[in-house]
C-alpha cells in the first residue's frame, strides 16, 4: 500500500493509506494531520503556550512510514514533519510558523 499526504483545502492535510493493487486505487484509511490530540499536545508543550491558536498546516516537509508489531499484530506507524501556522492572542496577533513531528 501507498502512504500519501495531500492538502484538504481547509488549512490541514490528510494522510491516507491507499491500496494500489487493484485497477482503481482504494483509500484504506484516512486521517487529518491536525487532530485534536495533536492540538492538545502542542498546547501543553513548551513550543506553544495556551494563548496561541493553531491556524492550520502550511506544509508537510517529510513523511515516513514503518511497520511494527503490537500484541502480535502488524501495525503501520506514520510520522510527518510539518509546519504549522500559529497566531498569538496578543494585541498585535502576530502569526508564526513552527515545525512539529
Amino acid at each position: 500500500n501507498l502512504i500519501v499526504c495531500k492538502a484538504n483545502g481547509r488549512g490541514d492535510f490528510l494522510i491516507q493509506e491507499v491500496d494500489i493493487s487493484k485497477n482503481k486505487p482504494v483509500t484504506v484509511l484516512s486521517t487529518n494531520l491536525l487532530t485534536n490530540e495533536l492540538k492538545m499536545r502542542l498546547a501543553r508543550s513548551s513550543a506553544v503556550s495556551n494563548d496561541i491558536k493553531i491556524v492550520g498546516v502550511t506544509s508537510v516537509l517529510s513523511l515516513a512510514a514503518g511497520v511494527h508489531r503490537v500484541q502480535g499484530r502488524s501495525r503501520v506507524r506514520v510520522a510527518a514533519l510539518a509546519e504549522l501556522l500559529v497566531v498569538g492572542n496578543s494585541r498585535n496577533g502576530a502569526m508564526n510558523k513552527i515545525r512539529v513531528v
